[in-house]
């Protein structure tokens, strides 16, 4: 037994599929088999039932994976203890934010943190929170800030911040600046919303099916920048986390007001692979990220009074 099987090993019951495991640690479907094979040999004991739908794990298959994940912790732990015996934060960070997040927290927070970690790499991703999730899977990235991410075996997740949701207008709406606003009461609204893969349009489509958010008309954009660019000059809405819109709190191009029902839940969410350790660089991220939410929090909540 060694830690590449582990590995692959960790792989297959992840994915439930040989094929899927074999694509993310970027190998063959037959060399992984052997090596599973091999692994099973061992130990004497059958991992998986394989099947045309896929790999379904043994109780051996299962016992095996809390050892292996404990295992391969364990020694990426390792690596990060030795990376901090010199005392200085360096390396390379790969991480993803979803788009409301980068419009909330990139103004300030990068600048900061290349200004404070000067020999840290950084690798930024912007995508979905779907699309996000399965990078931090497939271990393209070490962490990522994503929107009620789905319980998945292999990653660990952890509640970030609880967002103020806010319906986002210009001048033409003529709602007032901060009032907080019953959309179940309100007119109908022309909505502009992300396409149905994002996780904030589906808790609003919820919303719309329950008849809570009445709406007049619809239209999809998959860009925060050009729908509030859009909205701007126009008589359409959308809604956002407020951490969105941290940045343009005393804006006077635009309308901000707190939805105090329905609840349409956005709160940020850090999922990484639970097999390994956040390094010390990713940690000095978060703990900036996080103070940074903190800070966008305390704002929003000073404009709300």
């Amino acid at each position: 037994m060694n830690i590449r099987q582990l590995e692959f090993f960790v792989a297959v019951y992840e994915e439930g599929s040989f094929t899927h495991a074999a694509e993310r640690v970027h190998g063959t479907q037959p060399g992984l088999s052997a090596q599973i094979k091999q692994l099973e040999e061992e130990l004497d004991q059958a991992l998986f039932v394989r099947s045309v739908g896929g790999a379904e794990p043994t109780e051996a298959g299962r016992r095996l994976y809390d050892h292996a994940i404990s295992i391969l912790r364990s020694v990426e732990e390792v690596r990060v203890d030795m990376d901090a015996l010199n005392g200085e934060v360096a390396g390379l960070i790969r991480f993803g934010l979803v788009p409301s997040a980068v419009r909330g927290l990139a103004p300030t927070l990068f600048s900061k943190f290349v200004e404070a970690y000067p020999l840290v790499r950084m690798t930024m991703k912007e995508a979905y929170s779907s699309d996000l999730t399965d990078y931090v899977r497939a271990g393209e990235l070490d962490f990522a800030v994503v929107i009620e991410p789905p319980e998945t075996t292999g990653l660990t997740i952890r509640k970030l911040t609880e967002e103020l949701m806010v319906l986002i207008s210009g001048p033409a709406m003529k709602q007032k600046q901060w009032a907080p606003l019953d959309l179940s009461k309100a007119a109908p609204l022309k909505l502009v919303t992300p396409s149905v893969s994002n996780g904030l349009r589906q808790n609003i489509e919820h919303q719309i099916r329950a008849g809570a958010i009445r709406i007049e008309k619809l239209i999809e954009m998959d860009s925060v920048h050009a729908s509030i660019e859009f909205i701007k000059r126009s008589d359409w809405c959308t809604i956002l986390p407020s951490t969105a819109m941290a940045n343009e709190l005393s804006s006077k191009e635009l309308i901000l007001n707190p939805i105090t029902h329905p609840d349409v839940t956005s709160d940020f969410f850090l999922v990484h692979r639970t097999q390994v350790p956040i390094s010390v660089p990713a940690q000095a991220m978060i703990e900036l990220m996080s103070d940074a939410f903190s800070k966008l929090g305390d704002a929003v909540k000073h404009k709300k009074k």
